[in-house]
């Protein structure tokens, strides 16, 4: 069989033997896989910095058949991430989008939807930083692209769209549907009542706004650390496994901002 060539995210990176590696990679159109990369360890291999984590890679390999890893046969670097010049936020928010992509059973109707959302992430931390938002976007588009989250854009009981007049006052805390004043009841059952518009107005801007291009001026709505929880408790439930890289990452955004200098 003719090796296959593709774009690709380093996922992880896992030793194997003296010199070798087993590397999963996101593609942008075969999804994971799984490779081993022969002598990748070696102070000499050609892919030594170029297969490496959170780098976006041009990959060529030889897929797997059933349980048997396919072959790294051919890599070049397309975008690199110098974790020794980022932030300490830098590293841990990548590394939950990782741990993301790692625990999700990609669907393929929408592995090329989640290529290109880590791969406008990347380049989004590289150029300009982590921010706080960030982690709320990487959740919700991964929610939403299992069709598990509910459009932010309207009240979840009665359907009525969100306006100045109109605002979201309550939460099902299941769905993640926002529920206006009039359904945020002590009646509407499940839902939790609360100020939930900055949430909801975070949201709704992700529908049609690329990550980089988020603003930096607004402030971080004062739920995030709930609504964070709530999203990740979501993608838990899906992929049947515990996302363990956000509990570092949410002890230092919840720093005071001289500690987090």
């Amino acid at each position: 069989m003719h090796p296959l060539e593709d774009d690709a995210l380093v996922l992880r990176i896992y030793p194997f033997a003296e010199a070798d590696a087993v590397v999963v990679l996101l593609t942008r159109h075969h999804g994971k896989v799984r490779l081993m990369a022969k002598g990748l360890k070696k102070i000499r291999s050609r892919h030594l910095g170029i297969v490496s984590p959170f780098n976006l890679i041009t990959v060529q390999f030889k897929p797997g058949q059933g349980d048997r890893l396919g072959i790294l046969s051919g890599a070049t670097l397309q975008f690199g991430v110098d974790i020794a010049h980022g932030s300490l936020h830098d590293f841990y928010f990548l590394s939950l989008m990782a741990e993301v992509g790692m625990i999700m059973e990609i669907d393929p109707m929408t592995g090329e939807k989640v290529f290109r959302l880590l791969d406008a992430l990347v380049h989004c931390v590289v150029n300009h930083g982590f921010r706080e938002i960030l982690l709320w976007y990487l959740l919700f588009w991964i929610a939403r692209l299992e069709g598990e989250l509910a459009d932010p854009s309207a009240c979840g009981i009665c359907g009525r769209l969100f306006n100045a007049n109109r605002m979201a006052l309550g939460l099902n805390p299941t769905t993640l549907a926002f529920h206006c004043r009039t359904c945020a009841t002590p009646a509407s059952s499940g839902g939790l009542g609360g100020d939930y518009r900055g949430a909801q107005r975070a949201f709704q801007r992700f529908l049609t706004t690329a990550p980089d291009r988020l603003t930096t001026s607004r402030s971080v709505p004062k739920e995030y650390e709930a609504i964070t929880r709530l999203l990740v408790a979501r993608i838990e439930q899906l992929s049947g496994r515990a996302i363990r890289s956000l509990t570092p990452l949410l002890a230092v955004l919840l720093q005071q901002p001289e500690a987090k200098k």
